[in-house]
């Protein structure tokens, strides 16, 4: 009897390890295709716009109402993911992403070539510029939300935990220096576009729908999620520390152009190469993200999160101090990119843990909120570089504060709020506070990572 119990022991262990290599390689090849697409272009965005006649401030425009479409369209259009399914919403965002990168090249070439023909005049590029950067908010919207979640999803109907955020962070990071081989501007959105249809195809093809709760309702997500972060103040923690970061992320993307063209001005220097700093700063993404995988199994997730959020908030003070320096304020953004790399993969660790599956896509839709309403801000008021770099110190140096806050508060426990989310969301409690196979350790040096994946990863190296 002990022989045979043995036996099926190793035959579930076995075929565990079997399903989670297979749950590897789906996510991280739909993924990729994914991360290549949405990053290829990362660094000519901007100067793709600007070659286009535009200033520095239509460019700022355009940007927030990528963001507003995000906020106020992705919003709703994304929470509908755990009700309708995550795996369209991941296809969806790559529609999107293609809608843009058609309009912002091939749309506006054409434009071009129509204004010049003696016969046709005043054609506004401006209006196609601004359709395309309203498709990318809703493509964002859904990227951002829906891959994590159709991942945790799969991941726990497997009954593993989360291990696999460093790995899908290094393959962005490492794509997203591919525009280093792209000297045009437009070639990247080309690119794009091939990856994001192979992206569709594989998901549509591989990957199971999974849902958050598929028989509520769509209005009844929305106050269910709502619920459940005035329930939980450490969700709503959670969401703001996001936010924070997020929107420091997004105002950087915008402005490192202007602010190197500056710095880079000042001494004279010729065009910067857009495609080798931009490879650079996601080699140091990458570099974060490898630096997160020893550091998350030995220190807790807040501890750690504490030091790189004051490291990113110093940073951000060296275009101020030395707004001409153009070595300095490259240093410092190879840092904030390094901090960047540690950020991702741990605050998707901290969402796995403290937000519930039923709502997940709907309630990580609402985090975005306040980070789109900062960003918008920041980028409508058209404020001098020095002011919206001292924002962003601000940003960082209050997620430092959140995550502070989130140290000092008690682990979700397995049997926390039963009853309360099980009435609230009219069915039994998230996975989250049902994994009696890997407890989570409560201690005075708490991790997110259960001991047994601990163990098990320690034994493989």
């Amino acid at each position: 009897m002990a022989n045979s119990s043995n036996n099926e022991e190793r035959a579930v262990s076995a075929s565990s390890a079997s399903f989670l290599s297979q749950l590897k390689w789906l996510y991280l090849v739909g993924y990729l295709c994914a991360a290549a697409g949405d990053n290829l272009y990362g660094s000519y965005r901007y100067a793709l716009l600007e070659s286009y006649g535009m200033s520095r401030s239509t460019i700022e425009v355009m940007y927030v109402l990528g963001y507003i479409s995000s906020l106020l369209i992705g919003t709703v259009a994304a929470s509908l993911a755990d009700v309708y399914g995550r795996r369209l919403a991941c296809m969806l965002s790559a529609v999107f992403f293609i809608t843009m990168s058609v309009l912002l090249v091939t749309i506006i070439k054409g434009v071009i070539e129509l204004q010049n023909s003696p016969s046709i005049k005043n054609i506004p590029i401006v209006w196609v510029a601004l359709i395309a950067n309203l498709s990318w908010g809703i493509a964002n919207a859904f990227h951002a939300t829906a891959f994590e979640a159709w991942l945790i999803q799969e991941h726990r109907n497997l009954n593993f935990w989360l291990k696999l955020v460093a790995i899908g962070g290094r393959i962005n990071s490492c794509i997203r220096g591919n525009d280093l081989f792209l000297p045009l501007c437009r070639a990247p959105f080309n690119m794009s576009i091939g990856f994001f249809v192979v992206m569709i195809i594989f998901v549509w093809y591989f990957w199971p729908e999974n849902y958050g709760n598929k028989q509520m309702r769509p209005i009844t997500t929305f106050t269910s999620a709502f619920q459940t972060i005035r329930a939980d103040y450490r969700i709503a923690v959670v969401g703001m520390c996001s936010a924070l970061n997020e929107a420091s992320v997004h105002v950087f993307i915008t402005e490192w152009t202007p602010t190197l063209n500056h710095a880079n001005g000042s001494i004279g220097a010729k065009d910067l190469p857009y495609g080798y700093i931009f490879a650079i700063f996601m080699a140091f993404d990458m570099i974060g993200s490898l630096v997160f995988y020893p550091l998350v199994k030995r220190i807790q997730v807040q501890s750690y999160m504490i030091i790189i959020s004051l490291l990113a908030s110093v940073v951000f003070l060296v275009p101020v101090l030395v707004p001409k320096s153009f070595i300095s304020i490259l240093s410092a953004f190879l840092i904030y990119e390094f901090c960047v790399g540690v950020y991702r993969p741990s605050m998707s660790i901290l969402r796995s843990v403290y937000i519930p599956n039923e709502t997940r896509t709907t309630i990580m839709s609402y985090m975005r909120v306040p980070q789109l309403i900062f960003t918008v801000i920041v980028l409508l008021g058209h404020f001098p570089l020095s002011t919206v770099y001292i924002l962003c110190c601000v940003f960082n140096v209050v997620a430092l504060i959140c995550m502070i806050i989130l140290r000092t508060a008690p682990i979700p426990n397995i049997h926390e709020n039963t009853d309360e989310r099980e009435a609230l969301l009219d069915e039994p409690p998230s996975p989250l506070f049902q994994m009696k196979k890997f407890p989570i350790r409560v201690s005075s040096s708490v991790s997110l990572i259960p001991q047994n994946d601990i163990n098990e990863l320690s034994h493989t190296k």
